[in-house]
């Protein structure tokens, strides 16, 4: 069977996923007019890459009607979490694994208030009515801080403007360079999860294909992560825990 492969048609990866591909050597034939489908290909695999909406593309994943995706790794982990709350751990939920990070499209998880508001310990959270578009993840982050929310109100994008509506005491957002929370008089105040973008397949789903799939594009990302950046790293973890595992707030 020919693979199929799901590229995000979201603004924030449209264009570095392309690039990204070409820099491993993977290969996108040009598409035809107003057609979001092409020839894909590289040393061990060839199929049909698909640009697709992230909700879709992740769900189209675990359904196993596309063998390999790249999304954000937010909103992968918001669809794994859904899933488990809706069957429970060991439910039958499809979900998807993630198969390696790539180092493109980094930002990061931020809860986010207004800059006149005074928030410097995670329990000043409690009872605030929070507005984001990955009420899994605010559920999963506020429960492991021992932090109870008002309210959680879920929106599709334009999160910076709840409380400026009066909506919300609180946002989860995704935040690259924080000049949107500058523009809606907001400052971050906790980090909740760094975000990139990630290769993901269907659950033990593992063929040739798309192990050699895999292989170029994490190969590819470790290859070009600097020497140094993994010591960085190993430093910042040991100083700011990783706030996914476990979700322990630390300030922004």
């Amino acid at each position: 069977m020919m693979m199929r492969v799901g590229l995000p048609k979201n603004k924030n990866l449209k264009k570095s996923v392309p690039d990204f591909l070409a820099a491993c050597g993977v290969a996108i034939a040009p598409a035809e007019d107003r057609k979001d489908y092409t020839a894909i290909s590289g040393d061990g695999f060839d199929g049909v890459a698909c640009s697709l909406k992230q909700d879709t593309l992740i769900r189209w994943v675990a359904e196993g009607r596309l063998q390999a995706g790249i999304v954000g790794l937010d909103c992968a982990t918001e669809f794994n979490l859904a899933a488990a709350a809706a069957s429970g751990a060991d439910g039958d939920a499809p979900r998807v694994e993630v198969a390696g990070a790539l180092g493109i499209g980094e930002c990061s998880l931020k809860i986010a208030v207004s800059n006149r508001m005074n928030v410097s310990d995670v329990r000043d959270l409690q009872g605030m009515r929070f507005a984001t578009s990955f009420p899994n993840i605010l559920r999963a982050f506020l429960a492991e801080n021992g932090v109870e929310a008002g309210e959680i109100v879920e929106m599709d994008g334009s999160v910076e403007m709840a409380i400026a509506l009066g909506e919300a005491d609180a946002i989860m957002d995704l935040v690259e360079t924080g000049a949107s929370l500058r523009a809606n008089n907001l400052k971050a105040v906790f980090d909740v999860m760094a975000v990139e973008a990630v290769v993901i397949r269907p659950v033990q789903m593992n063929t040739p294909a798309v192990r050699a799939l895999v292989s170029r594009l994490v190969g590819a990302a470790s290859d070009a992560e600097p020497k140094d950046n993994s010591a960085a790293r190993s430093q910042d973890s040991a100083d700011r825990p990783a706030v996914m595992r476990p979700l322990v707030a630390r300030v922004a």
